[in-house]
């Protein structure tokens, strides 16, 4: 039971993720997912090195996980950004 909720745990708090995404205009853009927010503005830097980006979306939304009654919440942030030249 324990083992379970651990593994939970472990998955909720991941790494940020990205992928790429069109955008409606037609610029390519990425769909960045992570558990901090802060961690989201690392990734989008990193990912458009040399160049600055801009946010052209935010938001938020709770997940979890319940295993015989015990469970964990988590908030999971995301972001979509379009690299720019500066």
């Amino acid at each position: 039971m324990r083992i379970g909720l651990v593994v939970a745990v472990a998955l909720l708090g991941g790494c940020a993720t990205a992928d790429r995404v069109p955008l409606e205009n037609g610029i390519q853009g990425f769909a960045i997912e992570c558990p901090r927010i802060a961690q989201c503005y690392k990734k989008a830097a990193k990912l458009c090195a040399p160049e600055q980006y801009e946010t052209v979306d935010r938001g938020q939304r709770n997940q979890g996980a319940l295993i015989n009654g015990i469970g964990s919440i988590a908030t999971s942030n995301n972001i979509t950004i379009v690299c720019k030249k500066p």
